[in-house]
């Protein structure tokens, strides 16, 4: 019961630790409180980087027979989405259609 952290929402962290305290509550005031303290290690890792200087190119393709469509296979892009040097097998890369799709 030593500086709680009343509001952990409003706390931004770098890689450390807490510790936290979970109390058994059963309700009933008359009941000895339970509680057990064990550190929490936090990890926070660097967004990956993307493109070249964070700019991920264009895709343009000349459309052939002018009907308006042309078939994009989006994973054909995963090298040029990632910066130079990262392994693919190591990201989740998804593409989606629009914001919402996203927020979805």
């Amino acid at each position: 019961d030593t500086n709680p952290i009343a509001t952990p929402e409003a706390y931004q962290s770098a890689s450390g630790s807490v510790w936290v305290r979970v109390e058994a509550n059963t309700g009933n005031p008359n009941d000895v409180v339970c509680y057990e303290v064990v550190e929490l290690e936090l990890i926070v890792n660097p967004l990956p980087e993307l493109g070249v200087n964070g700019v991920i190119p264009p895709n343009a393709y000349c459309e052939d027979n002018t009907d308006g469509i042309h078939t994009f296979i989006l994973n054909e892009h995963i090298p040029q989405i990632l910066a130079a040097g990262l392994n693919p097998d190591d990201y989740t890369v998804r593409f989606y259609l629009d914001q919402a799709a996203y927020d979805n």
